[in-house]
């Protein structure tokens, strides 16, 4: 064994993610933005080790971590643990190697990523001692520090300066998209923009990223403009901005983390994370094969759309072509590990996020995760808004409906993964358990609503019953009736007398059963749904 008595480990660790990704009302930033996010602790990282210790690491060309050993091989002056997911984590042969590393990596985050706040921070490692008990208190005491610090204001600028539209910090220049007229931009934001934005005809650093890790069929692009992602002439647009997020993943790593022998900890994180990365991209990368699945030509539109697969419902929007490329009605903002966030046409919000729900259960199947091998589940909120509205409050609704579905399933103790959803027709105002009591909370005091519900499963609270229901109301007496329907949620609020009075007075049949079964409303969020949701697959 090599001498590691000057080991040093060391923790790159990124702060405010959330904020820096999704605070812009623009794609193209938010994209952008993931892809400075990801870049830190991944690809920056990386090449920061290269510059710094030339052939003295762990990394291949490719990027790809190899089993070279510091504790084996006096040569090696840095073995990176893992990369990637907001992350990183290395040990360094000696102070002064990691100093470099600091100072490098620090300036380039400086100059290519204003305003992500990342932290660095390396301290003595005693080989032997356990390795995953070590980064864990290293990662604590590092948020413990981030988390009492005093907050650092931006400088707000003087008198003179212009205000960027999206911060509202000092700008540094223009930028405009095709016809549009040039807007203010910051610093923070013109990095955001360089990402997400063509140069001389080669694609952008993010639609690079997402075609060497996704999938990408050259007959089609990536959106960078939320209005690009789908259409319905004379219709108000609508997306769904979703977030899912892997159930179980913490258990393995603190698992993980208990391992004594330092080098058996590296392996089996270094092969988890890499496992897990791929299982979720293949998962997403499925999904979206799937979308350019239903494509199809319309030849008296003369456009590209996508249809409901029954070809009796008439629910069909279309794609978006301009300059001879045709706009994808998808565009992944976060993905590469258990947590996923994308935007869509809010018409397949729901059924591609539990279609990617699914595959990344068979995934993690495949490699013998979860419980028994059966696969690690995933929870999601989809929450569905009009295009204009402010995406950080989209985002962080997404995200509490993807919490509220976690709380359910350990609540329910439910195996396999939750959906949780919001169909916003105006503003959202407050967490879910304000929307609920506002909006699906019936004259009786009765819950109007199923959600969240069990992706897997029977009974009234799983998403296969939600969709046998919307396939009730899309077929039969009530094919032609959309605004009886719209008429019986009416009825539904007000109890299940005033939905049996319903039914007496227009001389209806339910389609299988009355709403209201044991002061639960079985019917209200398919009736919800019927008209704002497209399948993958017909539903019989």
């Amino acid at each position: 064994m090599t001498d590691l008595s000057t080991t040093r480990l060391l923790i790159v660790d990124t702060a405010g993610i959330q904020d820096y990704i999704f605070n812009s009302n623009r794609l193209r930033e938010n994209v952008g933005a993931s892809y400075l996010v990801a870049a830190v602790t991944g690809e920056w990282a990386l090449a920061t080790v290269r510059e710094i210790v030339a052939e003295a690491h762990n990394i291949d060309p490719d990027g790809n971590l190899i089993d070279r050993r510091i504790e084996d091989d006096s040569n090696l002056r840095v073995e990176v643990i893992y990369a990637g997911g907001g992350n990183f984590a290395a040990l360094f042969r000696d102070e002064p190697t990691a100093f470099n590393f600091t100072r490098a990596l620090s300036k380039k985050v400086l100059e290519l990523a204003p305003g992500l706040r990342v932290f660095i921070q390396h301290e003595p490692y005693e080989w032997g001692s356990p390795l995953g008990e070590a980064i864990t208190s290293l990662l604590h005491g590092m948020r413990l520090r981030r988390g009492t610090a005093a907050n650092v204001a931006p400088l707000a600028g003087l008198g003179v300066t212009v205000m960027c539209d999206s911060t509202a910090l000092p700008a540094v220049g223009h930028f405009a998209v095709g016809d549009d007229a040039p807007r203010a931009i910051s610093a923070e934001v013109a990095a955001k923009n360089q990402m997400a934005t063509p140069n001389g005809g080669q694609p952008s650093a993010a639609d690079t990223r997402l075609q060497e890790s996704l999938f990408m069929d050259e007959r089609y692009a990536y959106p960078v403009d939320f209005d690009d992602l789908g259409r319905t002439r004379g219709d108000s647009s609508f997306i769904a901005v979703v977030h899912a997020d892997g159930d179980g993943v913490g258990n393995y790593i603190q698992g993980f983390a208990k391992e004594g022998d330092p080098r058996t900890y590296i392996l089996k994180m270094r092969q988890f994370s890499q496992n897990l990365q791929a299982a979720s991209q293949k998962a997403l990368r499925g999904t979206i094969a799937g979308v350019v699945s239903r494509i199809k030509w319309d030849s008296e539109r003369k456009t590209y759309g996508i249809s409901h697969p029954d070809p009796k419902i008439t629910l069909r929007f279309e794609l978006v072509e301009r300059d001879g490329v045709t706009y994808l009605p998808i565009r992944p903002i976060v993905f590469g590990g258990d947590d996923v966030a994308f935007v869509c046409d809010a018409r397949l919000g729901l059924a591609l996020t539990v279609d990617y729900a699914r595959r990344f259960q068979e995934e993690t199947k495949a490699l013998g995760f979860g419980e028994n091998g059966s696969g690690l589940s995933a929870c999601a909120g989809v929450a569905m808004v009009k295009t204009r509205y402010p995406f950080a409050r989209a985002y962080a609704l997404a995200d509490d409906l993807c919490g509220e579905a976690k709380k359910y399933r350990e609540q329910k103790q439910i195996v396999g993964g939750c959906l949780h959803w919001h169909f916003a027709l105006g503003g959202v105002y407050g967490d879910w358990d304000t929307i609920r009591e506002r909006e699906y909370t019936a004259q009786t005091g009765d819950s109007l609503t199923l959600r969240p519900v069990a992706l897997n499963g029977e009974g009234y609270a799983s998403w296969e019953f939600i969709e046998r229901q919307i396939a009730l109301f899309q077929t039969g007496d009530w094919l032609e009736r959309r605004n009886k329907a719209k008429a019986l949620r009416d009825a539904l609020r007000a109890g299940a007398e005033a939905e049996q009075w319903f039914y007496r007075q227009y001389e209806i049949k339910p389609p299988n059963k009355f709403g209201w079964q044991n002061n639960v409303c079985i019917h209200f969020d398919a009736l919800e749904l019927m008209d704002m949701m497209i399948p993958l697959e017909a539903k019989s």
